[in-house]
Protein backbone atom coordinates (compact mmCIF):
# COMPACT_ATOMS: atom_id res chain seq x y z
CA UNK A 1 0.00 0.00 0.00
CA UNK A 2 3.30 2.06 0.49
CA UNK A 3 1.74 4.47 3.53
CA UNK A 4 4.30 7.24 4.38
CA UNK A 5 6.32 6.50 7.59
CA UNK A 6 4.87 8.03 10.84
CA UNK A 7 0.81 7.37 10.33
CA UNK A 8 -0.57 6.36 13.37
CA UNK A 9 -1.94 3.15 12.73
CA UNK A 10 -5.02 2.22 15.76
CA UNK A 11 -5.34 -1.29 16.56
CA UNK A 12 -8.15 -2.89 17.90
CA UNK A 13 -9.87 -3.27 21.23
CA UNK A 14 -12.46 -4.91 23.06
CA UNK A 15 -16.04 -3.58 22.15
CA UNK A 16 -16.84 -3.63 26.00
CA UNK A 17 -13.22 -1.54 27.19
CA UNK A 18 -14.56 0.79 24.50
CA UNK A 19 -17.73 1.46 25.89
CA UNK A 20 -16.09 1.86 29.44
CA UNK A 21 -14.06 4.98 28.26
CA UNK A 22 -17.52 6.16 26.67
CA UNK A 23 -19.34 6.26 29.11
CA UNK A 24 -16.68 7.61 31.60
CA UNK A 25 -15.02 4.99 33.41
CA UNK A 26 -12.48 6.31 35.92
CA UNK A 27 -11.41 5.20 39.41
CA UNK A 28 -14.63 4.17 41.62
CA UNK A 29 -16.62 3.99 38.56
CA UNK A 30 -18.46 0.94 37.85
CA UNK A 31 -19.00 0.76 34.17
CA UNK A 32 -21.97 -2.12 33.49
CA UNK A 33 -22.30 -2.63 29.32
CA UNK A 34 -25.72 -4.22 29.10
CA UNK A 35 -26.70 -6.47 26.20
CA UNK A 36 -27.01 -10.19 25.25
CA UNK A 37 -24.54 -10.56 28.25
CA UNK A 38 -22.71 -8.13 30.45
CA UNK A 39 -19.86 -6.62 31.16
CA UNK A 40 -18.57 -4.71 34.32
CA UNK A 41 -15.43 -3.01 34.44
CA UNK A 42 -13.37 -0.78 36.55
CA UNK A 43 -9.99 0.68 36.91
CA UNK A 44 -7.43 1.25 39.68
CA UNK A 45 -4.13 3.47 39.64
CA UNK A 46 -2.95 0.66 41.52
CA UNK A 47 -2.63 -2.80 41.22
CA UNK A 48 -5.28 -4.76 43.72
CA UNK A 49 -5.18 -7.44 45.22
CA UNK A 50 -6.37 -10.77 43.42
CA UNK A 51 -9.63 -11.29 43.25
CA UNK A 52 -11.44 -14.61 42.87
CA UNK A 53 -13.66 -15.57 40.08
CA UNK A 54 -12.82 -11.87 38.35
CA UNK A 55 -12.32 -12.37 34.61
CA UNK A 56 -8.91 -10.54 34.57
CA UNK A 57 -7.19 -7.78 36.22
CA UNK A 58 -5.42 -6.40 33.45
CA UNK A 59 -2.53 -3.67 33.66
CA UNK A 60 -3.43 -1.32 30.92
CA UNK A 61 -6.63 -3.17 29.32
CA UNK A 62 -8.75 -0.29 29.48
CA UNK A 63 -6.89 2.62 30.52
CA UNK A 64 -3.28 3.77 29.76
CA UNK A 65 -1.38 3.67 33.79
CA UNK A 66 -4.34 1.48 34.98
CA UNK A 67 -5.45 -1.84 35.95
CA UNK A 68 -8.46 -2.99 34.20
CA UNK A 69 -10.92 -4.97 36.70
CA UNK A 70 -12.50 -7.14 34.13
CA UNK A 71 -16.07 -9.32 35.04
CA UNK A 72 -19.17 -10.42 33.34
CA UNK A 73 -22.19 -12.23 33.05
CA UNK A 74 -22.22 -14.62 30.31
CA UNK A 75 -26.14 -13.88 29.37
CA UNK A 76 -28.77 -11.13 30.37
CA UNK A 77 -30.45 -10.07 26.86
CA UNK A 78 -30.02 -13.68 25.52
CA UNK A 79 -31.84 -15.23 28.40
CA UNK A 80 -34.97 -12.74 27.51
CA UNK A 81 -34.46 -13.37 24.01
CA UNK A 82 -34.76 -17.32 24.77
CA UNK A 83 -38.02 -16.92 26.70
CA UNK A 84 -39.71 -14.56 23.90
CA UNK A 85 -38.02 -16.01 20.53
CA UNK A 86 -37.37 -19.84 21.82
CA UNK A 87 -40.34 -20.26 24.35
CA UNK A 88 -42.50 -18.13 22.21
CA UNK A 89 -43.90 -16.65 25.23
CA UNK A 90 -45.01 -13.52 23.87
CA UNK A 91 -43.05 -9.54 23.26
CA UNK A 92 -40.88 -7.46 25.41
CA UNK A 93 -42.48 -4.64 25.36
CA UNK A 94 -45.86 -6.48 26.21
CA UNK A 95 -44.08 -8.99 28.64
CA UNK A 96 -42.11 -5.82 30.67
CA UNK A 97 -45.42 -3.83 30.95
CA UNK A 98 -47.30 -7.09 32.54
CA UNK A 99 -44.44 -7.56 35.00
CA UNK A 100 -44.43 -4.25 35.79
CA UNK A 101 -47.59 -4.74 37.63
CA UNK A 102 -45.86 -7.52 39.51
CA UNK A 103 -44.78 -6.64 42.94
CA UNK A 104 -41.33 -8.38 43.81
CA UNK A 105 -41.52 -11.65 45.28
CA UNK A 106 -45.85 -11.71 44.01
CA UNK A 107 -44.90 -15.08 42.33
CA UNK A 108 -42.90 -16.79 44.38
CA UNK A 109 -40.69 -17.83 41.45
CA UNK A 110 -37.32 -17.98 42.01
CA UNK A 111 -34.75 -17.87 39.19
CA UNK A 112 -30.59 -18.69 38.21
CA UNK A 113 -29.50 -16.48 35.74
CA UNK A 114 -27.23 -19.72 34.47
CA UNK A 115 -28.68 -20.37 31.09
CA UNK A 116 -25.41 -19.97 29.37
CA UNK A 117 -22.94 -20.92 32.23
CA UNK A 118 -21.26 -18.49 34.80
CA UNK A 119 -18.63 -16.19 34.03
CA UNK A 120 -18.51 -14.03 37.66
CA UNK A 121 -17.84 -15.71 39.87
CA UNK A 122 -18.15 -19.46 39.48
CA UNK A 123 -16.31 -19.15 36.25
CA UNK A 124 -17.74 -22.22 34.84
CA UNK A 125 -19.32 -22.82 31.65
CA UNK A 126 -21.57 -25.97 32.25
CA UNK A 127 -23.37 -24.62 34.92
CA UNK A 128 -27.12 -24.47 34.19
CA UNK A 129 -30.04 -22.01 34.97
CA UNK A 130 -32.90 -22.63 37.62
CA UNK A 131 -36.29 -21.41 37.83
CA UNK A 132 -38.49 -23.02 41.24
CA UNK A 133 -41.95 -22.10 42.14
CA UNK A 134 -44.01 -22.93 39.69
CA UNK A 135 -47.44 -23.71 39.72
CA UNK A 136 -50.35 -24.00 37.53
CA UNK A 137 -50.92 -20.11 37.29
CA UNK A 138 -48.08 -19.33 36.78
CA UNK A 139 -48.16 -16.37 34.30
CA UNK A 140 -45.83 -15.67 30.86
CA UNK A 141 -45.29 -11.92 32.88
CA UNK A 142 -44.42 -13.67 36.52
CA UNK A 143 -41.33 -15.67 34.53
CA UNK A 144 -40.06 -12.91 32.36
CA UNK A 145 -40.13 -10.88 35.92
CA UNK A 146 -38.29 -13.86 37.58
CA UNK A 147 -35.82 -13.92 35.21
CA UNK A 148 -35.04 -10.28 35.52
CA UNK A 149 -34.96 -10.73 39.05
CA UNK A 150 -32.09 -13.82 38.70
CA UNK A 151 -29.90 -11.72 36.37
CA UNK A 152 -29.77 -8.56 38.34
CA UNK A 153 -28.94 -10.90 41.46
CA UNK A 154 -26.11 -11.84 39.31
CA UNK A 155 -25.09 -8.11 38.57
CA UNK A 156 -25.04 -8.12 43.05
CA UNK A 157 -23.11 -10.75 42.83
CA UNK A 158 -20.48 -8.92 40.74
CA UNK A 159 -20.50 -5.77 42.97
CA UNK A 160 -20.42 -7.84 46.08
CA UNK A 161 -17.49 -9.70 45.49
CA UNK A 162 -15.60 -6.35 44.11
CA UNK A 163 -16.50 -4.83 47.33
CA UNK A 164 -15.23 -7.90 49.32
CA UNK A 165 -12.29 -7.26 48.39
CA UNK A 166 -11.65 -3.77 48.88
CA UNK A 167 -12.59 -2.44 45.08
CA UNK A 168 -14.26 1.04 45.74
CA UNK A 169 -17.49 1.71 43.72
CA UNK A 170 -18.96 5.03 44.11
CA UNK A 171 -21.22 4.87 41.35
CA UNK A 172 -22.61 2.79 38.22
CA UNK A 173 -23.18 3.88 35.05
CA UNK A 174 -25.04 1.85 32.43
CA UNK A 175 -25.49 1.35 28.65
CA UNK A 176 -26.11 -0.18 26.08
CA UNK A 177 -29.93 -1.04 24.54
CA UNK A 178 -31.51 -2.49 27.36
CA UNK A 179 -30.45 0.30 29.73
CA UNK A 180 -31.73 2.47 27.65
CA UNK A 181 -34.92 1.05 26.63
CA UNK A 182 -36.08 -0.70 29.98
CA UNK A 183 -36.56 1.17 32.39
CA UNK A 184 -38.24 -1.73 34.35
CA UNK A 185 -35.40 -3.97 34.90
CA UNK A 186 -32.79 -0.84 35.91
CA UNK A 187 -35.33 -0.22 38.41
CA UNK A 188 -34.74 -3.82 39.36
CA UNK A 189 -31.18 -3.92 39.12
CA UNK A 190 -31.19 -0.70 41.41
CA UNK A 191 -33.34 -2.02 44.15
CA UNK A 192 -31.40 -5.35 44.41
CA UNK A 193 -28.01 -4.08 44.51
CA UNK A 194 -29.01 -0.86 46.21
CA UNK A 195 -27.14 1.32 43.70
CA UNK A 196 -28.01 3.89 42.37
CA UNK A 197 -27.94 2.80 38.22
CA UNK A 198 -27.02 6.39 35.80
CA UNK A 199 -27.83 5.86 32.34
CA UNK A 200 -24.75 6.84 29.94
CA UNK A 201 -25.79 10.22 28.00
CA UNK A 202 -24.72 8.10 24.65
CA UNK A 203 -27.11 5.58 23.11
CA UNK A 204 -23.58 4.62 21.20
CA UNK A 205 -20.84 4.42 24.12
CA UNK A 206 -18.75 1.71 22.72
CA UNK A 207 -18.56 3.97 19.32
CA UNK A 208 -17.54 7.28 21.92
CA UNK A 209 -14.79 5.30 23.51
CA UNK A 210 -13.68 4.23 19.98
CA UNK A 211 -13.59 7.50 18.73
CA UNK A 212 -12.02 9.12 21.92
CA UNK A 213 -9.37 6.14 21.53
CA UNK A 214 -9.12 7.26 17.53
CA UNK A 215 -8.61 11.18 18.30
CA UNK A 216 -5.70 9.69 21.29
CA UNK A 217 -3.70 8.30 18.85
CA UNK A 218 -4.50 10.62 15.72
CA UNK A 219 -3.34 13.49 17.77
CA UNK A 220 -4.18 16.02 14.65
CA UNK A 221 -7.98 15.10 14.47
CA UNK A 222 -8.47 17.72 17.95
CA UNK A 223 -11.58 19.77 16.04
CA UNK A 224 -13.26 16.74 14.73
CA UNK A 225 -13.21 14.93 17.74
CA UNK A 226 -14.54 18.23 19.66
CA UNK A 227 -17.40 18.42 17.67
CA UNK A 228 -18.10 14.43 18.20
CA UNK A 229 -18.20 14.78 21.28
CA UNK A 230 -20.68 17.19 21.45
CA UNK A 231 -22.83 15.83 19.32
CA UNK A 232 -22.51 12.30 20.71
CA UNK A 233 -23.32 13.42 24.51
CA UNK A 234 -26.60 14.76 25.26
CA UNK A 235 -25.60 16.81 28.50
CA UNK A 236 -23.93 19.79 28.52
CA UNK A 237 -19.77 19.68 29.39
CA UNK A 238 -20.03 22.52 31.90
CA UNK A 239 -18.34 20.28 34.20
CA UNK A 240 -16.09 17.07 33.24
CA UNK A 241 -14.18 14.80 35.07
CA UNK A 242 -10.71 13.66 33.60
CA UNK A 243 -9.75 10.60 33.20
CA UNK A 244 -6.20 9.82 33.69
CA UNK A 245 -6.05 11.54 37.51
CA UNK A 246 -4.08 9.82 40.13
CA UNK A 247 -2.53 10.70 43.07
CA UNK A 248 -2.12 14.53 41.95
CA UNK A 249 -0.99 13.60 38.54
CA UNK A 250 -2.63 13.93 35.32
CA UNK A 251 -1.65 11.31 32.64
CA UNK A 252 -2.00 12.07 28.52
CA UNK A 253 -0.20 11.40 25.26
CA UNK A 254 1.84 14.16 23.64
CA UNK A 255 3.52 13.25 20.11
CA UNK A 256 2.58 9.75 21.14
CA UNK A 257 4.28 9.61 24.12
CA UNK A 258 2.69 8.88 27.70
CA UNK A 259 2.72 12.63 29.15
CA UNK A 260 2.28 12.98 33.36
CA UNK A 261 1.46 16.17 34.72
CA UNK A 262 2.33 16.63 38.27
CA UNK A 263 -0.09 18.09 40.81
CA UNK A 264 0.62 22.16 41.04
CA UNK A 265 0.52 22.65 37.31
CA UNK A 266 -2.69 24.26 35.79
CA UNK A 267 -5.71 22.60 33.49
CA UNK A 268 -7.62 24.28 31.74
CA UNK A 269 -11.45 22.72 30.28
CA UNK A 270 -12.38 24.99 27.31
CA UNK A 271 -16.23 24.28 26.76
CA UNK A 272 -16.69 24.82 23.33
CA UNK A 273 -13.80 22.22 22.07
CA UNK A 274 -12.56 18.86 22.92
CA UNK A 275 -10.58 19.30 26.19
CA UNK A 276 -7.00 19.85 26.67
CA UNK A 277 -4.65 20.08 29.48
CA UNK A 278 -2.03 23.18 29.16
CA UNK A 279 0.69 22.74 31.13
CA UNK A 280 2.02 26.14 32.94
CA UNK A 281 5.79 26.67 31.56
CA UNK A 282 7.83 28.68 29.64
CA UNK A 283 6.21 26.89 26.24
CA UNK A 284 2.65 25.75 26.96
CA UNK A 285 2.33 22.51 25.65
CA UNK A 286 -1.32 21.07 24.96
CA UNK A 287 -2.01 17.39 26.02
CA UNK A 288 -4.68 15.52 24.33
CA UNK A 289 -6.28 13.35 27.01
CA UNK A 290 -9.17 10.59 27.07
CA UNK A 291 -11.59 11.80 29.13
CA UNK A 292 -14.49 11.42 31.19
CA UNK A 293 -17.58 13.29 29.99
CA UNK A 294 -20.07 14.51 33.01
CA UNK A 295 -22.74 11.80 32.37
CA UNK A 296 -22.19 11.39 36.50
CA UNK A 297 -22.94 14.45 37.03
CA UNK A 298 -26.02 14.78 35.06
CA UNK A 299 -27.01 11.74 33.45
CA UNK A 300 -30.19 11.32 30.76
CA UNK A 301 -31.37 8.78 33.68
CA UNK A 302 -30.71 8.16 37.33
CA UNK A 303 -32.72 4.98 38.80
CA UNK A 304 -32.25 5.34 42.25
CA UNK A 305 -32.92 2.16 44.61
CA UNK A 306 -35.72 2.28 47.36
CA UNK A 307 -35.00 5.01 50.39
CA UNK A 308 -33.70 3.41 53.62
Amino acid sequence: MGPVAGIPVAVGAFDAHLGGVGVGIAPGTLAKIIGTSTCDMMVSAEKPADIPGLCGIVNGSILPGFYGLEAGQSAVGDIFNWFVNYIKAGDHVELTKAAAKLKPGESGLVALDWNNGNRTILVDPRLTGLMVGQTLHTSRAEIYRALIEATAFGAKAIIDRMREHGVRIDRVVCCGGIAEKNPLLMQIYADITGCEMQVSGSSQACALGAAISAAVLAGGALAVAGVAFQSLTRNPLAEPSLLGVSGGAAFGIVAGERFEMQAGDTCFFPADTIHVFTVTSDTPVKVLVVYAPPYGESPDKVIRPPAA
